[in-house]
C-alpha cells in the first residue's frame, strides 16, 4: 500500500484538528456514573410527589445518554449501576438487594431494555468509529489525488484520465490550451464524444483555413507583348 504522502498528511491533521476530540477514558466512566447519579436523584425527587413509575424512563435515559456518548465499556457501567440503584431503591424489599418472586419480573423488564439501550450504543458507536475510519481514508486520498492533479497541470501536455466506463474524469490545463476545449465541458462526458467534438471542431478549422488561403497575383502575359516591335 502506498503511504499517504506529507501533504495529504497535513490535510488530514487539519481536518482531524477542526473535528471533536473524542472523550477519554476516565471522561468516558465518569460520564456512566454521572449519569446514573443525576438520574438517581431525580428518581428520588419525583417519589417525593404524586409522580410515580417515573425512574424506569430516567434511568433508561441515563444509559441512553453513557452509551451514545461514552461507549460500550461505559454503557456496560451505567447499566450495571442503574440496576443495583433501581434494585435497591424501588423494587421491593426496599433498600436490600434481594428480589422478591413477585417483583421480579419487573426487575427483569427493566435490567432487559437497558440491556437493549446499551447495545444500540455500542452499534452505534462501532458504526461512527467505522465511518470515521472511512472518511478519513477518504480525506487522504482526496488530497492525494488533488496533489497530482497539481502536478499534472504543470505539464503542456494533452493529459486526461477515463474511468472504467471511458467516461473522462480529468482534462489538464496542456488539454486546455492545446484542444481549445474547456474542462467544465468534456469532464463527464464519453472519450468518444470527446473525440468526435474534437475531430469536427479541427475540420472547421481546417476549412476556414482554407477558404483565407491567398490567391496568386501573378499577371499573365498577353501575346502581343511578346510581339517583338519593328
Amino acid at each position: 500500500m502506498n503511504k499517504p504522502s506529507p501533504e495529504a498528511r497535513q490535510a488530514l491533521a487539519q481536518w482531524k484538528r477542526r473535528s471533536p476530540k473524542p472523550l477519554s477514558a476516565i471522561q468516558r466512566y465518569g460520564l456512566a456514573v454521572l449519569s446514573v447519579s443525576l438520574a438517581l436523584g431525580a428518581a428520588l425527587l419525583m417519589n417525593r410527589f404524586p409522580v410515580r413509575d417515573v425512574e424506569v424512563p430516567i434511568f433508561l435515559f441515563a444509559v441512553a445518554v453513557t452509551a451514545w456518548y461514552g461507549g460500550a465499556g461505559a454503557a456496560v457501567l451505567a447499566l450495571l449501576l442503574s440496576c443495583i440503584s433501581f434494585d435497591y431503591f424501588f423494587v421491593q424489599p426496599f433498600h436490600t438487594l434481594n428480589i422478591t418472586t413477585s417483583e421480579l419480573p419487573y426487575f427483569i423488564t427493566f435490567a432487559s431494555f437497558a440491556s437493549l439501550i446499551a447495545w444500540f450504543g455500542a452499534v452505534r458507536r462501532r458504526a461512527e468509529a467505522e465511518l470515521r475510519e472511512a472518511r478519513d481514508k477518504l480525506e487522504i486520498e482526496v488530497a492525494e489525488r488533488t496533489q497530482q492533479a497539481s502536478l499534472l497541470n504543470l505539464t503542456h501536455d494533452t493529459i486526461f484520465v477515463h474511468d472504467m466506463s471511458k467516461v473522462i474524469v480529468f482534462w489538464n490545463r496542456g488539454a486546455q490550451g492545446l484542444n481549445h476545449t474547456e474542462a467544465a465541458t468534456v469532464v463527464g462526458v464519453s472519450e468518444k464524444t470527446v473525440q468526435g467534438r474534437l475531430n469536427q471542431a479541427r475540420l472547421l478549422l481546417a476549412e476556414k483555413l482554407a477558404d483565407l488561403r491567398p490567391v496568386s497575383s501573378c499577371e499573365s502575359k498577353s501575346p502581343a507583348d511578346d510581339t517583338p516591335s519593328s
